[in-house]
């Protein structure tokens, strides 16, 4: 019973230093906001998506990107 317990509170005191630590991150300064051209009081989705598609390089120059497993025939 007592070892269920210690478990137990390491678990908790886990999931308190995770939501403080979570809770502290930095906010996004508003210069990415600018050049991402979005709102700031947009979700998080769209800033995630808005920097996909700034920063994201769909096949690296020179060769092409794989195919994906389902398209390629079966031999």
């Amino acid at each position: 019973m007592v070892k269920n317990m210690v478990k137990y509170a390491l678990v908790v005191c886990g999931v308190l230093v995770a939501a403080q630590a979570q809770a502290n991150f930095p906010t996004v300064p508003k210069e990415t906001y600018e050049a991402l051209k979005i709102d700031r009081s947009a979700s998080p989705k769209e800033l995630y998506e808005a920097l996909l598609k700034r920063y994201m390089d769909p096949a690296p120059r020179g060769r092409r990107a794989p195919m994906p497993i389902w398209t390629r025939s079966a031999s």
